[in-house]
């Protein structure tokens, strides 16, 4: 009974990261949901031009049909949950996390991560 307490709770806290994350980002643009894409780039703080280009491929692959927007989301919450917390802020951007986990999930699956 105790571990599914533990994955509902586990559950219960991605679902309100996911609803923060995008309540926080729909207040900054006066109330429009944000895209998938800009909820990448936001919630895993890509900001140099390498870390954009990959999230736009992924995106563009998702779009595509040939990578499972669950399998980019289970990555992306995990990324965001796997990101250390020091003095209260986070000490590495969840993009580090995430662009080699779904990279490597990706290639198992046969999947290469590009724009097209």
């Amino acid at each position: 009974m105790g571990r599914y307490r533990h994955k509902s709770a586990a559950f219960l806290s991605i679902a309100l990261v996911f609803c923060l994350t995008a309540g926080l980002f729909a207040a900054q643009q006066g109330g429009k949901e944000p895209t998938f894409r800009e909820r990448l780039v936001l919630g895993l703080q890509a900001r140099r031009p390498s870390e954009v280009e990959f999230i736009d491929a992924v995106v563009d692959t998702v779009e595509r049909g040939r990578l499972p927007r669950k399998l980019v989301d289970r990555t992306y919450f995990w990324a965001r949950e796997r990101s250390p917390v020091r003095n209260g802020k986070k000490s590495h951007r969840p993009i580090i996390y995430f662009q080699p986990a779904l990279t490597i999930q990706a290639e198992k699956l046969g999947i290469t991560i590009a724009r097209d």
